[in-house]
């Protein structure tokens, strides 16, 4: 019979689906494996061998050693110090003797079996699920039972230390930090007269109880690199360095501390360190589409936030109070609101559930260091944290919604997109995102197994309420009712503070621009206008006299040339006040070359929409199917046989959708195309996005002459009763000198670019330098540059003349339109007053005054617009760089559109109640539920015990690449102790007492000599770095490698090119080689466009959990180093700069490079192997350095050694 059988009976399930029935052979082989994990002579994990005399001290060795951890693992949490099922407790060999409800767990049922038949063993075998042991769990594997009936085989010997674990409340981090009292020198057997805060005295004592010594000081050179990277993310420079190592002065490491902690860059620096912690995130979930969405597009608002917190040195109780409750603690404050971005990171569009169940998890392990989500589906295993605990911290958060408000200053968003199934969602990044309480009665349901459809609705809504452990009191979260601006946020005095800051800005500049004008401008522009066209008039006639006139009829015509682009040319039908039946339009085209031309009716020119068309493309003629968008063909003509000219005639049928159009010569008496076409509902009147469109594809150049709108007319007969009907002339542009007639479009110059004239506009889809200019003659590449030039000058010479009204019609608006705003801000904010101090009569006064300032506001609009239009016309058209068209375009249509406007407009007359005046802001609950402030209050309260710990060793873990407790996201039971309990708790107590503030923390840490122990392991300490290898004592500093953001931006620090402009929208990581503003702010996001190549490779931060950075080596990183774009740019240009720092001394390039790049003077060799290789010549030669064509190669040389200093690993580390 085998001698431990039950381990035959392990999990019987599982052997039976693996044998339908069992074979001996196969029971034998099992059994001996078993058997022989402990049978005699077998060598055992500490390299001895067991014999059958020492089965006593066996038993005790696999208790330690194997089955306490199982019992740890598997039974604790049922039956040990959390909670006792049945009243047993198996975490200690008395506790399992003494038994619980069932008896002894060591003793057998009555069945007389004796002690291997004990309940203990008999519970882990049963073939019943519902009753085997671990209920919940899986079974004891086959080596693991065989371990427990050894043992309980020996008579379940208890080792000496055995004991139950302790009381939860016993547990270091659930009691409140205590300030231990600073060890005197009678505590520490070897003082260290180094020892220069608390900080010292604690570690001083804990290495003189290991026989430890702490090593010196680092140099300086080393000290300032390190503080410089660890308090602001970016290297000393040289000049720094020196600066620091001659100062004499006992406060010089002191002053050095306090100017980088005031460095603006220190919050940047330390704003990444908790953007870690806090998960930052921006917005993800199928970004190319986008209709899936984590976080938001604004939430770079919250990152800028967190990097002032830190600069301005704000409480850390403040910062996690306004990131759970701004909305509550804070009301309307856009500069507070911005802080819940930390639970709109979690916000996840397509299950509300993931969002609650992230801010649970995420709350809890950022600033308890609790992982509260492991008792999302049963209590918790370690700590005392029922299911039921979970779920009413669940509901702290249940209330919550996602707005969208306007930024102070900037233009309104519109409301928050809440989630539609198949609605793509819009990216928007006006404004900013903020959580508020949106469904105060919103129930939280208790649910099995971590699945939300397994919902238990028996026991109700779970009320919002604190850990019990924790918080045993009881509290319940109170009610706020807020103010005015805490329910229409634009109410807030930011908003009226930014309104009259914006408008006080606006309205200086256009003072200083009135001042500046000078009066002799205007005869100066006059002047060069006329020289310009009297050189263009000299070069037309010239070249009129060699090759002829071009003009299709008159003197002039239009030239269009897209032989370099596309040019599409528009002119708006403002003068046609109806569509009768019969309208004509006409004009005149010829071809020089036959690539494609068309003339559209648009439908719809912002968006590049066609009603109807005529095109001719390669020798056909082709317009729209009546009553479609069909393109048919309804002629052709041949272009090599000189059908080049034609005469196009429409005849508008408004009734029937359609047109009678013709295609002739230019006589009218060969026709080439007559047939129906359609117009699809097209109609100009009063719409200037209605033009007619004249599109001149790439490679086309054409002629263009006699536009031609005319409108049927009935006219009475002077004669009699007859009366007779004629063609009334609305608009015709001929191209020649004024003709008097009121639908002229004015006065058109020889040269002259069509953009300017009125009426006529561009399109977005222009392409290159296609261009459309008034000539006699066919231009050549001389009278393109002198038009040019002639355009740019009349341009100038107009805005001269429109400068002065077009900036005092700009103030006038500005002074009305901030009148107005400021106005409508007190009715709003007197209206939502509830106090009832102010009376009707004062309320109504006030809504009269905002009243007024709207009509005026508006009447200063309409008279201005068009003067505001046509300055910024003028403007555009005098400007010159790619983007001059653009400009043209967009200030040809405001113009269009003002004109429009000043016809169609509605009186300001028409406000006449307050309740006429536009929408003022969104409004939202009048109160909140105040949970999240109840929850917030408590986790900063002195009476919770994990917070401040939490927070230091973060802090104290960035600092020395270490924490204290190493399981920074838990600091629960199952986590790891700390290394240094009274230090931690004494910084825990000291921050809370100085108002939460990092910066002093920081500045406490940074001073002690704790953190300015040299790295290096002198010949003396060797033998202690094999005790303490990884110097968790503290005995010497750790080097530990720079993170991905510190690497770009030291790179970019160097080579003096790094952009150190704060906040701003996040940047994408495809742009990480062209724009070179600091890391922070790249996007940050879990997708694979979430980081750049080169931070991916140094390990950048995990945005769905990074608590502690991690460290990787791989042989990309070094070629990354060697051969980047990062570092082919950064090194020349790091060079040039050191280089002229150095006035071309070689000598003095060597010293200044190795303490710009590795903030460390060179030794004797390291200087001499530099300087060799900058005058070697690669090929055994030496450099002239005198010679110009050895200068290409010095140059070459020093950015070569400035790479190679980059890739020292001294560079990396920061020591």
């Amino acid at each position: 019979m085998p001698r431990f059988p039950h381990a035959l009976r392990l999990g019987v399930p599982r052997w039976r689906s693996l044998f339908a029935r069992p074979r001996p052979y196969c029971l034998l082989l099992l059994v001996l494996s078993l058997v022989g994990s402990v049978s005699a002579d077998e060598p055992l994990e500490d390299g001895s061998v067991r014999h059958e005399s020492s089965d006593r001290e066996t038993a005790l060795r696999i208790y330690r050693e194997r089955l306490r951890p199982v019992l740890r693992d598997k039974c604790y949490s049922c039956h040990g110090a959390l909670k006792q099922e049945g009243n047993l407790r198996v975490d200690s060999v008395e506790g399992m003797r003494v038994g619980g409800d069932s008896g002894s767990a060591l003793k057998g049922d009555g069945a007389g079996e004796g002690e291997s038949e004990a309940l203990l063993l008999t519970r882990v075998i049963e073939s019943d699920l519902s009753l085997r042991m671990p209920i919940d769990g899986a079974p004891l594997e086959p080596e693991q039972l065989a371990d427990l009936e050894f043992w309980l085989a020996q008579g379940a010997p208890a080792p000496e230390e055995d004991r139950p674990e302790p009381s939860p409340d016993e547990h270091w981090a659930f009691r409140l930090p205590r300030s231990a009292p600073t060890p005197t020198p009678p505590d520490r057997p070897r003082f260290d007269e180094r020892d220069r805060s608390p900080i010292d005295a604690f570690v001083s004592r804990h290495l003189a109880e290991r026989g430890l010594i702490a090593a010196d000081e680092a140099d300086r050179a080393t000290l300032l690199r390190r503080l410089s990277l660890d308090l602001t993310g970016l290297p000393p420079t040289a000049d720094e360095i020196m600066a620091f190592v001659a100062d004499p002065a006992p406060d010089a490491y002191e002053r050095q501390v306090d100017r980088l902690l005031a460095s603006p860059a220190h919050g940047e620096r330390w704003a990444r360190h908790w953007m870690d912690i806090w998960r930052y995130a921006d917005w993800h979930g199928r970004r190319m589409v986008p209709d899936v969405w984590n976080s938001a597009p604004q939430i770079w608002r919250w990152r800028d936030w967190i990097v002032r917190s830190l600069n301005e040195d704000r409480g850390y109780d403040t910062m996690v109070r306004e990131m759970l409750a701004a909305d509550e603690i804070a009301p309307g404050d856009p500069n507070a609101a911005v802080a819940t971005g930390y639970l709109i990171r979690n916000w996840y569009a397509l299950n509300p559930n993931d969002w609650m169940r992230s801010n649970v998890e995420h709350v809890s392990r950022a600033f308890l260091g609790l992982s509260m989500q492991c008792a999302h589906c049963h209590d918790h295993k370690y700590d005392p944290i029922t299911q039921h605990d979970y779920f009413a911290f669940r509901a702290l958060f249940e209330t919550i919604g996602v707005r969208q408000d306007p930024w102070p200053g900037e233009e309104d968003p519109g409301p928050f997109q809440e989630y539609e199934y198949s609605t793509l969602r819009r990216v928007e990044r006006r404004g900013l995102v903020a959580i508020w309480d949106r469904s105060p009665d919103a129930p939280t349901w208790w649910y099995s197994g971590g699945d939300e459809r397994n919902r238990d609705a028996s026991r109700g809504s779970i009320a919002p309420a604190l850990p019990k452990f924790l918080a045993p009191d009881g509290s319940s979260p109170k009610r706020i009712e807020l103010p005015s601006y805490g329910v229409v946020p634009t109410l807030h005095p930011a908003y009226r503070g930014a309104i009259e800051r914006s408008f006080e800005e606006r309205i200086a500049t256009l003072h200083r621009r009135l001042e500046s004008l000078d009066p002799q401008r205007a005869f100066e522009v006059e002047r060069e206008l006329a020289d310009a066209r009297e050189r263009h008039a000299v070069a037309v006639a010239e070249r009129r006299a060699a090759v002829g006139s071009a003009a299709l009829s008159g003197e002039r015509s239009l030239e269009v040339d897209a032989r370099s682009g596309r040019r599409i040319i528009q002119r708006s039908l403002l003068e046609l006040d109806r569509l009768a039946a019969g309208t004509l339009i006409s004009f005149r085209v010829r071809l020089l070359t036959d690539r494609h031309f068309n003339m559209q009716l648009a439908r719809d020119a912002a968006a590049g929409l066609t009603a109807g068309y005529v095109g001719f493309d390669a020798g056909r003629i082709l317009t729209y199917r009546p009553g479609s968008f069909d393109e048919i063909e309804i002629g052709r003509y041949d272009h090599t046989a000189g059908e080049q000219e034609f005469l196009v005639r429409w005849s508008l049928e408004p009734d029937d959708d359609r047109a009678q159009l013709d295609v002739t010569d230019p006589t009218g008496t060969r026709s080439f195309a007559s047939a129906k076409a359609a117009i699809n509902g097209w109609n100009p009147i009063g719409d200037p996005n209605r033009p007619i469109t004249f599109d001149i594809r790439n490679g086309q150049h054409v002629l263009l002459d006699d536009l031609v709108v005319a409108c049927p007319e009935t006219i009475d007969s002077s004669d009699g009763p007859q009366s007779q009907i004629t063609d009334r002339v609305v608009l015709k542009v001929d191209y020649e000198p004024a003709t008097g007639l009121a639908s002229d479009d004015g006065r058109f110059e020889e040269g002259d670019e069509l953009f300017g004239a009125p009426h006529w506009l561009g399109s977005f889809l222009d392409e290159g330098t296609a261009s459309a200019i008034v000539t006699s003659v066919l231009l050549d590449e001389n009278l393109h540059r002198s038009a040019g030039e002639v355009r740019r000058l009349a341009g100038r010479r107009k805005l001269v003349d429109l400068e002065r009204p077009g900036i005092e019609a700009e103030l006038r608006r500005i002074l009305a339109d901030r009148e107005r705003q400021l106005r409508r801000h007190e009715a709003e904010a007197l209206r939502a007053d509830g106090s009832g101090s102010s009376t009707d009569e004062a309320i109504a006064r006030v809504e009269q005054r905002a009243i007024d300032a709207e009509r005026d506001y508006r009447t200063a609009v309409q008279e201005t617009e068009g003067t505001i239009a046509a300055f910024e016309m003028a403007e555009a058209t005098a400007s010159e760089g790619p983007d001059s068209a653009a400009r043209q375009v967009a200030a040809r249509r405001r113009l269009d559109a003002a004109l429009a406007a000043t016809a169609t407009s509605e009186s300001a007359e028409s406000i006449s109640t307050y309740e006429s005046l536009p929408p003022f802001g969104r409004s939202y609950a009048t109160f909140s539920t105040g949970r999240r402030t109840m929850l917030a209050d408590w986790i900063v309260s002195p009476s919770n015990p994990l917070a401040a710990r939490v927070a230091v060793n973060h802090v104290w873990g960035r600092h020395f690449g270490r924490p204290l407790v190493a399981s920074v996201d838990d600091f629960g039971r199952n986590g790891a102790p700390p290394s240094h309990p009274e230090l931690l708790d004494r910084l825990a107590v000291d921050l809370v007492a100085e108002h939460w503030s990092l910066e002093r923390l920081s500045r406490r840490i940074v001073l002690s000599s704790v953190y300015r122990r040299d790295s290096r392991v002198s010949q003396a300490l060797r033998s202690q770095s094999e005790r303490d290898p990884e110097a968790v004592s503290l005995w010497r500093r750790v080097p530990g490698r720079m993170e991905a953001e510190l690497i770009r931006d030291a790179i970019l620090a160097g080579s003096d090119r790094l952009d150190r402009r704060f906040g701003g929208e996040e940047l994408e990581n495809e742009r990480s080689f062209d724009l070179t503003r600091r890391s922070l702010y790249f996007s940050c996001q879990p997708e694979i466009d979430g980081r750049s190549e080169f931070a991916a490779l140094f390990d950048a931060p995990d945005p769905l959990q990074c608590y502690r950075r991690t460290r990787s080596l791989m042989p990309q990183q070094a070629l990354a180093l060697t051969n980047s774009r990062l570092i082919d740019e950064s090194s020349m240009a790091a060079a040039t700069a050191i280089s002229e720092r150095a006035h071309g001394d070689p000598d003095r390039f060597v010293d200044l490079a190795w303490l710009e790049l590795l903030g460390r003077p060179a030794n004797t060799d390291e200087r001499e192997a530099c300087l060799t290789f900058l005058h070697a010549t690669g090929d055994g030669g030496t450099i002239d350095v005198a010679s110009e064509s050895s200068k290409e190669a010095a140059a070459s040389r020093r950015a070569a050694l400035v790479r190679v200093l980059w890739n020292h690993h001294e560079f990396l580390t920061i020591r």
